[in-house]
């Protein structure tokens, strides 16, 4: 299906958030409910990157992918 669902949850303080693709294709985000309007923009952002750069089928090292993510 390739949609993204987006939610804010409750989540450890130093988990920002998370992208989990579900069995149909799906992009299920989680943001941490506890973070400011704009950290939870960016927060946004920095996901979608992930997303949009297919990072889940990427085997390159996370700190490749987060800095990719990142710009």
């Amino acid at each position: 299906m390739n949609d993204v669902f987006v939610r804010l949850q409750k989540l450890p303080r130093h988990v920002l958030g998370y992208v989990i693709e579900d069995e149909n294709g799906d992009c299920n985000m989680y943001i941490n409910d506890s973070l400011t309007t704009e950290e939870q923009h960016k927060v946004y952002n920095h996901e979608m990157a992930h997303i949009q750069n297919e990072h889940f089928r990427d085997s390159r090292g996370i700190r490749e992918i987060e800095r990719e993510a990142s710009m």
